[in-house]
């Protein structure tokens, strides 16, 4: 996929500044205005009033130079805006590996089991190879399955990336929702379904979408990406076999949403929470069910931190500041994030953040040919929705 690009020199510092160390300044009111809505002087801060605070859904500004905010702010579908929301201490989840074993493959038996440790002790993995050399594996907060099909096509290449979940009709585009000849859609969410009941994970996901991975639009994306495994051997092509539905559960902590980023930072990781099924014409193919966790106790709960502070937080950090190319800012999404620190993998924290991406041309020179390129880089910031801390993230994956 594609590379994660950077601002010319100074601006590439301060941003650098601006992540790793969390170096945000603080603000007492906001003042941001366009001809559809006035904020001024607003306490977002102030938790004692049951009153919901106002939301535009669309925010225009371009008060700074080379900063350009039209941008779209995005809340869960029925959230309630007056209730309050919180961080809280969790723990992953775990199954019972046996039980879940007998449930799903009933028919089949184990042909061999094998442990190791993955960051230490306290975080193992357990994989059980099937007599059809499919695999289950266990790990922490998760339970993975795999065919050899699967393993051959490598179908999550082609999803299950972070930028296909910045916006919500991503996948629509690249999939649609058509139906493919031979493969009945209701039996592939019946089994979803099914799966999503023997592991009792039906209190953290909404309502799952389904997709056409048809052998048409999966070969012209491997073409239209020279798509390779991680040997650097070009994927297979696909055909009528090989095509499936995938079904996207969104995993959900007080109806909001995953965010689908994982990355380090310094001193901890950021993890994601994600749920989804390949189906094909012979039953589930694989799916993928991680980042599933138990709360213990609330750390902080407040009415929510208003987005119209957020980005004035950032406006205040660019203001003054001279840059190569405009930074362009299109969304302003409210999801949630799985915080644990390197020594204590198994402690967690779940926090909702606001999610603020952008983008902006990124000229460097091609040295054999002499020729400028120019490519879009990227722009992401999180701020926590509950205390409007900046949460510093470095390389970012998944």
């Amino acid at each position: 996929m594609e590379n994660r690009r950077k601002f010319t020199i100074l601006t590439e510092l301060c941003l650098i500044l601006f992540i790793a160390t969390g170096c945000f300044p603080s603000v007492e009111k906001s003042d941001i205005s366009d001809s559809k809505n006035s904020i001024t002087e607003m306490n977002f801060n102030e938790n004692s009033s049951n009153e919901s605070i106002d939301i535009p859904s669309h925010i225009t500004d371009s008060d700074i130079e080379k900063l350009d905010i039209n941008a779209d702010i995005i809340l869960p579908e029925n959230f309630d805006k007056k209730s309050e929301i919180s961080v809280a201490a969790a723990k992953y989840r775990s199954w019972n590996k046996d039980t879940v074993i007998s449930e799903l493959f009933n028919e089949h038996h184990i042909e061999n089991i094998t442990q190791g440790e993955n960051r230490g002790p306290d975080d193992l993995f357990f994989i059980y190879t099937l007599d059809d050399n499919s695999q289950i594996i266990f790990n922490t907060g998760t339970v993975f399955y795999r065919t050899e099909m699967s393993i051959e096509y490598q179908y999550d290449y082609y999803f299950d990336y972070y930028k296909n979940y910045i916006y919500e009709d991503t996948l629509d585009k690249i999939f649609g929702e058509t139906d493919i000849n031979g493969i009945d859609k209701n039996d592939a969410l019946k089994k979803a379904s099914e799966v999503v009941s023997i592991l009792n994970i039906n209190d953290v996901v909404s309502t799952p979408k389904i997709y056409c991975m048809d052998a048409d639009t999966i070969n012209k994306l491997q073409n239209e990406e020279n798509a390779t495994d991680k040997y650097g051997r070009d994927l297979k092509q696909m055909n009528i076999e090989q095509e499936a539905y995938l079904i996207v559960y969104p995993v959900v902590y007080h109806n909001i949403p995953s965010l689908k980023i994982s990355a380090n930072s310094q001193n901890e990781l950021i993890s994601r929470s994600s749920v989804y099924f390949i189906y094909g014409r012979n039953g589930i193919i694989s799916f993928d069910v991680s980042g599933i966790f138990d709360i213990n106790n609330v750390l902080e709960e407040k009415k929510l931190y208003s987005p119209l502070k957020t980005i004035e937080n950032v406006k205040q950090f660019f203001n003054g500041i001279i840059m190569d190319s405009t930074l362009d800012i299109s969304l302003v999404k409210l999801t949630y994030i799985i915080r644990n620190d390197f020594k204590n993998i198994n402690d967690l924290k779940i926090e909702p953040v606001w999610f603020i991406y952008g983008q902006y041309e990124d000229s460097s020179s091609n040295l054999s040919d002499k020729k400028e390129e120019v490519s879009k880089g990227e722009y992401i910031t999180l701020i926590s929705a509950v205390t409007g801390e900046n949460i510093p993230i470095g390389s970012i994956g998944g």
